[in-house]
Protein backbone atom coordinates (compact mmCIF):
# COMPACT_ATOMS: atom_id res chain seq x y z
CA UNK A 1 0.00 0.00 0.00
CA UNK A 2 1.84 3.54 -1.12
CA UNK A 3 1.73 6.25 1.25
CA UNK A 4 -1.10 8.02 -0.22
CA UNK A 5 -3.56 4.99 0.03
CA UNK A 6 -2.63 4.70 3.66
CA UNK A 7 -3.28 7.96 4.80
CA UNK A 8 -6.77 8.11 3.21
CA UNK A 9 -7.56 4.69 5.10
CA UNK A 10 -6.82 6.53 8.31
CA UNK A 11 -9.00 9.22 7.42
CA UNK A 12 -11.50 7.18 6.44
CA UNK A 13 -11.50 4.89 9.71
CA UNK A 14 -10.86 7.94 11.42
CA UNK A 15 -14.53 9.37 10.31
CA UNK A 16 -16.37 6.18 11.32
CA UNK A 17 -14.94 6.28 15.02
CA UNK A 18 -16.22 9.90 15.01
CA UNK A 19 -19.41 8.96 13.59
CA UNK A 20 -19.83 6.20 15.94
CA UNK A 21 -18.87 8.41 18.64
CA UNK A 22 -21.52 11.09 17.95
CA UNK A 23 -24.08 8.42 17.62
CA UNK A 24 -23.26 6.92 21.02
CA UNK A 25 -23.47 10.49 21.93
CA UNK A 26 -26.91 10.97 20.92
CA UNK A 27 -28.03 7.87 21.83
CA UNK A 28 -27.24 8.82 25.78
CA UNK A 29 -28.60 12.15 25.24
CA UNK A 30 -31.64 11.14 24.38
CA UNK A 31 -32.02 8.48 27.14
CA UNK A 32 -30.87 10.61 29.50
CA UNK A 33 -33.56 13.34 28.26
CA UNK A 34 -36.23 10.08 27.98
CA UNK A 35 -35.09 9.04 32.20
CA UNK A 36 -36.33 12.96 33.20
CA UNK A 37 -38.98 13.52 30.97
CA UNK A 38 -40.48 10.24 32.76
CA UNK A 39 -39.44 11.73 36.18
CA UNK A 40 -41.08 15.21 35.94
CA UNK A 41 -44.35 12.68 34.93
CA UNK A 42 -44.40 10.66 37.58
CA UNK A 43 -43.67 13.72 40.08
CA UNK A 44 -46.68 15.87 38.37
CA UNK A 45 -48.63 12.78 38.40
CA UNK A 46 -48.28 12.10 41.87
CA UNK A 47 -48.69 16.09 43.00
CA UNK A 48 -51.92 16.10 41.44
CA UNK A 49 -53.21 12.77 42.73
CA UNK A 50 -51.91 14.03 46.11
CA UNK A 51 -53.86 17.47 46.03
CA UNK A 52 -56.92 15.63 44.84
CA UNK A 53 -56.81 13.40 47.71
CA UNK A 54 -56.68 16.42 50.19
CA UNK A 55 -59.86 17.93 48.82
CA UNK A 56 -61.41 14.56 49.20
CA UNK A 57 -60.55 13.73 51.95
CA UNK A 58 -62.97 15.72 54.15
CA UNK A 59 -65.80 13.80 52.20
CA UNK A 60 -64.83 10.45 52.58
CA UNK A 61 -63.75 10.38 56.31
CA UNK A 62 -67.15 8.90 57.31
CA UNK A 63 -70.33 7.64 56.33
CA UNK A 64 -72.33 10.55 55.03
CA UNK A 65 -75.74 9.16 57.04
CA UNK A 66 -74.04 9.58 60.31
CA UNK A 67 -75.26 11.32 63.69
CA UNK A 68 -73.60 14.91 63.37
CA UNK A 69 -72.22 16.30 60.27
CA UNK A 70 -70.92 20.23 59.91
CA UNK A 71 -69.30 22.06 58.10
CA UNK A 72 -67.68 25.04 59.37
CA UNK A 73 -66.22 27.42 56.42
CA UNK A 74 -64.91 30.90 56.24
CA UNK A 75 -63.36 32.89 53.09
CA UNK A 76 -61.18 36.18 53.47
CA UNK A 77 -58.26 38.03 52.54
CA UNK A 78 -54.85 36.75 54.43
CA UNK A 79 -51.38 38.18 54.03
CA UNK A 80 -49.83 34.51 54.52
CA UNK A 81 -50.18 31.89 52.15
CA UNK A 82 -52.93 28.60 53.18
CA UNK A 83 -49.00 26.89 53.41
CA UNK A 84 -48.24 29.15 56.01
CA UNK A 85 -51.48 28.53 57.69
CA UNK A 86 -50.85 24.83 57.76
CA UNK A 87 -47.65 24.71 58.88
CA UNK A 88 -48.19 27.32 61.77
CA UNK A 89 -51.32 25.33 62.98
CA UNK A 90 -49.34 21.88 62.50
CA UNK A 91 -46.48 23.56 65.41
CA UNK A 92 -48.84 26.07 67.57
CA UNK A 93 -52.06 24.00 67.33
CA UNK A 94 -53.34 24.70 71.15
CA UNK A 95 -52.76 28.59 69.99
CA UNK A 96 -55.84 28.17 67.61
CA UNK A 97 -57.74 26.19 68.97
CA UNK A 98 -58.08 26.56 73.00
CA UNK A 99 -61.43 28.27 74.07
CA UNK A 100 -62.60 29.62 77.06
CA UNK A 101 -66.06 31.28 76.91
CA UNK A 102 -69.37 30.49 77.44
CA UNK A 103 -72.17 28.25 76.09
CA UNK A 104 -75.43 26.60 76.42
CA UNK A 105 -78.51 27.80 76.52
CA UNK A 106 -78.68 31.68 77.46
CA UNK A 107 -74.51 31.12 77.70
CA UNK A 108 -75.07 30.35 80.96
CA UNK A 109 -72.28 28.17 81.38
CA UNK A 110 -69.07 28.20 80.78
CA UNK A 111 -66.08 25.84 79.30
CA UNK A 112 -62.34 25.64 79.32
CA UNK A 113 -60.78 23.55 76.71
CA UNK A 114 -57.45 23.11 75.66
CA UNK A 115 -55.32 20.65 73.82
CA UNK A 116 -51.99 19.19 73.83
CA UNK A 117 -48.83 20.73 72.51
CA UNK A 118 -47.62 17.95 70.18
CA UNK A 119 -46.83 18.83 66.30
CA UNK A 120 -49.31 17.54 63.96
CA UNK A 121 -47.88 14.65 62.37
CA UNK A 122 -49.61 11.48 61.29
CA UNK A 123 -50.09 8.76 64.07
CA UNK A 124 -49.89 11.21 67.02
CA UNK A 125 -52.28 11.34 69.74
CA UNK A 126 -53.60 14.94 70.61
CA UNK A 127 -55.22 14.90 74.29
CA UNK A 128 -57.73 17.09 74.94
CA UNK A 129 -58.30 18.66 78.55
CA UNK A 130 -61.98 20.27 78.89
CA UNK A 131 -63.38 21.70 82.20
CA UNK A 132 -67.23 22.71 82.24
CA UNK A 133 -69.03 24.83 84.77
CA UNK A 134 -72.59 25.50 85.21
CA UNK A 135 -75.17 28.81 85.88
CA UNK A 136 -73.39 30.10 88.65
CA UNK A 137 -70.65 27.92 89.46
CA UNK A 138 -72.36 24.83 89.78
CA UNK A 139 -72.03 21.25 88.69
CA UNK A 140 -68.33 21.22 88.04
CA UNK A 141 -67.09 18.70 85.49
CA UNK A 142 -64.09 17.76 84.20
CA UNK A 143 -62.58 15.25 81.58
CA UNK A 144 -60.15 14.04 79.35
CA UNK A 145 -60.33 12.96 75.94
CA UNK A 146 -58.47 12.64 72.94
CA UNK A 147 -57.84 12.52 68.91
CA UNK A 148 -55.52 10.95 66.86
CA UNK A 149 -54.13 12.41 63.56
CA UNK A 150 -55.41 10.11 60.86
CA UNK A 151 -53.97 12.22 57.65
CA UNK A 152 -51.57 14.97 57.02
CA UNK A 153 -50.78 16.78 53.60
CA UNK A 154 -47.58 15.85 52.73
CA UNK A 155 -46.62 17.85 49.47
CA UNK A 156 -47.81 21.72 48.81
CA UNK A 157 -51.01 22.80 46.85
CA UNK A 158 -53.61 24.78 46.35
CA UNK A 159 -55.29 22.75 49.40
CA UNK A 160 -53.75 21.87 52.13
CA UNK A 161 -54.80 20.03 55.99
CA UNK A 162 -54.79 17.13 58.21
CA UNK A 163 -57.69 15.42 60.22
CA UNK A 164 -58.64 14.18 63.20
CA UNK A 165 -60.20 10.25 64.38
CA UNK A 166 -61.88 10.44 67.94
CA UNK A 167 -60.94 8.27 70.43
CA UNK A 168 -62.94 5.94 72.76
CA UNK A 169 -64.19 8.29 75.38
CA UNK A 170 -65.01 11.04 73.30
CA UNK A 171 -68.84 12.31 72.84
CA UNK A 172 -68.85 11.34 68.80
CA UNK A 173 -67.16 8.12 68.57
CA UNK A 174 -66.34 7.18 66.10
CA UNK A 175 -66.25 10.31 64.40
CA UNK A 176 -63.37 12.55 62.03
CA UNK A 177 -62.52 16.17 62.20
CA UNK A 178 -60.77 17.38 59.20
CA UNK A 179 -59.07 21.15 58.91
CA UNK A 180 -58.62 22.05 55.70
CA UNK A 181 -57.03 25.52 54.14
CA UNK A 182 -57.48 25.96 50.92
CA UNK A 183 -55.40 29.31 48.35
CA UNK A 184 -57.88 31.24 46.72
CA UNK A 185 -57.70 33.83 43.92
CA UNK A 186 -55.82 37.73 44.69
CA UNK A 187 -54.30 36.95 48.23
CA UNK A 188 -57.80 35.33 49.91
CA UNK A 189 -58.01 31.85 51.38
CA UNK A 190 -60.60 29.58 52.41
CA UNK A 191 -60.44 27.98 55.81
CA UNK A 192 -62.87 25.05 56.81
CA UNK A 193 -63.62 22.77 59.56
CA UNK A 194 -65.48 19.55 59.03
CA UNK A 195 -67.01 17.23 61.64
CA UNK A 196 -68.68 13.90 60.82
CA UNK A 197 -69.47 11.55 63.25
CA UNK A 198 -71.43 9.27 65.68
CA UNK A 199 -72.63 9.67 69.05
CA UNK A 200 -70.83 7.48 71.64
CA UNK A 201 -73.76 6.91 73.32
CA UNK A 202 -77.94 7.57 73.99
CA UNK A 203 -76.83 9.63 77.09
CA UNK A 204 -73.99 11.99 74.97
CA UNK A 205 -76.43 12.06 72.18
CA UNK A 206 -78.79 14.54 74.99
CA UNK A 207 -76.03 15.98 76.61
CA UNK A 208 -74.82 17.28 73.11
CA UNK A 209 -78.25 18.23 71.69
CA UNK A 210 -80.14 19.54 74.76
CA UNK A 211 -77.38 20.37 77.56
CA UNK A 212 -75.07 23.00 75.36
CA UNK A 213 -73.04 20.70 73.67
CA UNK A 214 -73.82 21.44 70.07
CA UNK A 215 -73.54 25.02 71.05
CA UNK A 216 -70.02 24.56 72.76
CA UNK A 217 -68.62 22.46 69.88
CA UNK A 218 -69.96 25.76 67.41
CA UNK A 219 -67.75 27.91 69.73
CA UNK A 220 -65.10 25.79 69.94
CA UNK A 221 -64.21 25.90 65.49
CA UNK A 222 -65.61 29.33 65.17
CA UNK A 223 -62.77 30.36 67.77
CA UNK A 224 -60.58 28.66 66.17
CA UNK A 225 -61.17 29.94 62.22
CA UNK A 226 -61.26 33.52 64.00
CA UNK A 227 -57.71 32.93 65.27
CA UNK A 228 -57.20 31.73 61.62
CA UNK A 229 -58.28 35.33 60.18
CA UNK A 230 -55.95 36.95 63.04
CA UNK A 231 -53.21 34.97 61.90
CA UNK A 232 -53.85 36.42 58.83
CA UNK A 233 -53.84 39.65 59.65
CA UNK A 234 -57.04 41.17 60.91
CA UNK A 235 -59.94 40.86 62.90
CA UNK A 236 -62.94 38.60 62.11
CA UNK A 237 -65.96 40.27 61.05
Amino acid sequence: MNRAAAKEKRRSSGRSRSYLQTRVRGQRLYEAAFILAIFELTRRLHQAYRQAYDKQAAEWLLPQNSDVQKTYSRTFNCNKTNRDIFHRLRTHFPQFANFNGNFGPGGLASASVSFGSGTITKGATIPIHNVDVGPGGSLPTTFDVAVKVATVSTMAGRSMGFSFDTLPGHVLYPASISFFAVQGDQGSVNFSINVNGNFSSTTNKELFNHAGGDDLENKIWNNLIDNVERYCGHEPQ
